[in-house]
């Protein structure tokens, strides 16, 4: 999701959270609640979930690291 989106969704979500607290409806203040546990469930396991490993484009070698070894001559 770009940028903007995730700012105006967010933006969407806070006003209508405090509509619903001004004109007293509880309804949309538990609605929000259970909301934000989700997308902060969300943001967890993304954030501390598996990477996928990235194979390399056709025709190129991946990357590799040399470790210095140590030559006794």
């Amino acid at each position: 999701m770009k940028l903007i989106k995730r700012i105006a969704f967010t933006a969407f979500c806070f006003f209508a959270a405090i509509g619903c607290y001004v004109f007293g409806i509880p309804a949309g203040g538990i609605l929000f609640f259970i909301m934000g546990i989700v997308f902060e469930v969300m943001f967890w396991a993304g954030l501390f979930g598996s990477k996928p490993t990235r194979k390399p484009a056709k025709g190129k070698t991946p990357k590799r690291s040399y470790k210095k070894t140590s030559k006794s001559h």
